[in-house]
């Protein structure tokens, strides 16, 4: 961002000022390029993983998803993540979309994946449940607040739209 300059900096992200002092600072949040990864199983399963998350102080259940390296291709990055997340590989990826968290603030993007077809091929991170979910599971968990990584929705919503997943995912079963 032009006229910025960064004030605080760890391995994992920064924050950067456009300038301004006290009421009139203007502050942007700027980490790696992330993946989000939709895995559908060989028998049509959603695969979710429920992990510790500090900031929330408790387990949440989402999409697996994490920040690419500098090297990495976006597609790599979410074939890596999911494996290393779930034991999970394979299958056929589909680039969904391309975004990001609070545009407001966040500098960054999110490239949201479909995988289809995955198949186990190793044991997960440790810390990590890995759940298979039905569609009508997913749905209640996602509307009982269960499943509040929202941008994991929208994943779904944009597989929808693309015509990859067929609506009546959204049916009551």
């Amino acid at each position: 961002m032009a006229g910025s300059r960064t004030v605080f900096s760890t391995p994992w992200f920064e924050i950067k000022s456009t300038g301004g002092k006290g009421d009139d600072a203007y502050y942007t949040f700027r980490s790696p390029d992330s993946v989000m990864v939709l895995p559908i199983t060989q028998d049509g399963r959603v695969l979710v993983v429920r992990q510790w998350r500090l900031a929330r102080n408790r387990v949440t259940t989402e999409l697996p998803a994490g920040g690419m390296d500098a090297d990495e291709r976006p597609e790599q990055a979410a074939r890596r993540e999911l494996l290393e997340e779930t034991g999970y590989g394979g299958g056929t990826f589909t680039p969904l979309g391309l975004g990001g968290f609070a545009l407001q603030r966040d500098e960054s993007n999110l490239h949201l994946f479909l995988a289809e077809g995955v198949e186990p091929l190793s044991k997960p991170e440790a810390g990590i449940e890995v759940v298979a979910l039905t569609w009508a599971e997913f749905r209640e968990s996602a509307l009982a607040n269960g499943y509040e990584d929202l941008v994991g929705v929208s994943a779904v919503l944009f597989a929808v739209w693309r015509g990859l997943l067929p609506p009546q995912i959204f049916s009551p079963a």
